[in-house]
């Protein structure tokens, strides 16, 4: 497996490269997950090729979570103030709204696979929500 590749985009704040996410499948090599503010990207380290799956759907998407069992990404936007999920699982990726009201300063969220839980963090009313 290579190194972190370097420069993972041009022509987005690199700022904004808030959280990597590493999901290791054998078919489809070792892949790192992470977004942009406007787009969910991806990454290859077998063979450093790099994709948008979700382009400009997001304003300010700062938090992503993987639910390996369902193959769901988790995306919280604070500008929209919205928790989205986008589906991993078809050629395509669907991106749904799951949480739509309450997502006021979420600085990260974090997926319970095992227990099927959604938790997240929320700076601006000082709450631990779950789902």
């Amino acid at each position: 497996m290579a190194g972190l590749p370097t420069g993972l985009h041009t022509g987005v704040n690199c700022v904004a490269l808030v959280f990597l996410l590493f999901l290791g499948l054998a078919a489809a090599g070792t892949k790192l997950f992470y977004v942009d503010r406007a787009n969910v990207r991806s990454v290859d380290l077998d063979t450093d090729q790099r994709d948008i799956l979700v382009p400009a759907r997001f304003k300010n998407a700062i938090a992503i979570d993987f639910d390996f069992r369902r193959s769901l990404l988790y995306v919280c936007d604070i500008f929209l103030e919205r928790i989205f999920t986008v589906d991993l699982s078809g050629d395509d990726p669907v991106v749904e709204m799951l949480v739509n009201e309450d997502v006021k300063t979420t600085g990260g969220l974090a997926v319970d696979w095992v227990n099927n839980k959604l938790y997240w963090t929320d700076s601006g009313e000082g709450k631990k929500p779950v789902l």
